[in-house]
């Protein structure tokens, strides 16, 4: 995967990006270079501006990468099984005909379908992606025009999750959760951890022309919350859910442009599945002393837990980011997946030896398929250890 410096001179090429979004990029990199130092008490940044939590949970919360904060993308041919999916999950997730129907039929996607139309908008919650710990809800927004490669925007967001609002309440571990989203525009990161553009699958870095990958081909955009909570497992599923988005606009050079002042708001229940695969392993990380404890692999997230004794962490170099942060996996192909990094993701100490990360991904998943983990040696480091996965 790129450096983090090397992938922002790709995103600043001029290909209608908007300045916010790069502010947004820089920060979180600079955000996880940061924060990786271990602390007593965790951060929370959000994704973008909005209200800022009251509290802090008890792991460090970490924003998306690069690509995530371009918003989703992905290049998958195939109608959907049987329900409508979005272009953000069937494309943007690169979900395939055969995941899209085994999703459907385990209940980890679910069609909504309830809009709310205000000022000649209609807003509608298209469909669910909800896993034991994250939950991707992906709104269409039709009636409204941007403009000519502008990035939609909702100015404010209300979430209220079994009646719990993390923004408005007081700080509750076991209720809490954060929430993080992007734009549907085109853009996907490949498997070699590249930037591409989903219409032609051109890497980013190579297109000078202007080109508007917000708008789809009806003349709808595409916004997908992610909900994270990792404190308890299947937290989301059966919960009753309250979400307003409020004035719509566009981001242009870090500023929020109204055009229109409303409210859209939707009420329904979460429905998903816990279905994954888990690995108790004992796997020791090249030789630093650091070993791979427990895996858990979902269609849509990935959790490790690290045995990484608090006196190894403190003697390492730390500076320049998360260790052995696993951004990949390998098929029984022998495909390797890089750069699948999504997020909003969570990282921290759980216990005086026991190192956690989680975060969703941002590609589906087809769990049978992965034979092996991917963990890179450092931030700045192109090279990979290679973690067979045994049950």
């Amino acid at each position: 995967m790129k450096k983090p410096e090397d992938m922002f001179e790709i995103l600043k090429k001029d290909v209608e990006i908007p300045d916010i979004v790069m502010k947004k990029a820089e920060g979180a990199f600079e955000k996880i270079q940061a924060e990786a130092k271990i602390q007593e008490k965790a951060k929370i940044t959000p994704l973008s501006p909005k209200k800022t939590r009251k509290k802090i949970p008890a792991k460090r919360m970490f924003l998306v990468a690069a690509a995530v904060m371009l918003g989703a993308g992905g290049v998958t041919a195939g109608a959907a099984a049987y329900m409508c999916w979005s272009k953000t999950a069937s494309e943007g997730m690169q979900a395939s005909e055969e995941m899209q129907k085994k999703m459907e039929e385990t209940k980890l996607t679910v069609p909504v379908n309830k809009s709310d139309t205000q000022n000649g908008v209609t807003v509608t919650v298209a469909q669910t992606i909800v896993d034991s710990y994250y939950a991707h809800i992906i709104f269409k927004v039709e009636g409204y025009d941007a403009g000519e490669g502008k990035q939609p925007f909702f100015e404010t967001e209300t979430i209220v999750v079994d009646g719990y609002n993390p923004y408005e309440e007081e700080y509750d571990e076991k209720r809490n959760f954060s929430s993080g989203g992007s734009w549907y525009n085109g853009v996907i990161t490949g498997e070699d951890g590249e930037l591409i553009r989903i219409s032609d699958g051109k890497p980013l870095k190579e297109i000078e022309e202007k080109w508007d990958g917000y708008k789809l081909e009806d003349g709808s955009y595409e916004y997908c919350m992610t909900l994270t909570h990792t404190a308890d497992k299947d937290y989301f599923m059966g919960k009753p859910i309250h979400v307003e988005l409020h004035n719509l606009g566009t981001v242009e050079k870090a500023d929020f442009t109204n055009a229109i002042d409303a409210a859209w708001s939707f009420d329904w229940v979460l429905d998903g599945s816990s279905e994954k695969k888990e690995y108790d392993l004992n796997a020791p990380i090249g030789d630093t002393g650091v070993t791979v404890k427990h895996v858990e692999i979902s269609p849509i997230s990935l959790n490790v837990t690290y045995d990484f004794p608090k006196k190894i962490y403190n003697k390492m170099d730390n500076s320049s980011g998360m260790l052995f942060f696993p951004d990949g996996v390998r098929l029984k192909d022998g495909t390797e997946l890089k750069g699948i990094y999504l997020g909003p993701g969570t990282e921290g100490y759980i216990s005086q030896n026991e190192y956690f990360i989680a975060f969703p991904v941002d590609r589906i998943l087809d769990t049978d398929e992965i034979d092996a983990l991917l963990v890179r040696k450092g931030v700045e480091s192109r090279d990979r250890y290679t973690i067979p996965l045994e049950s």
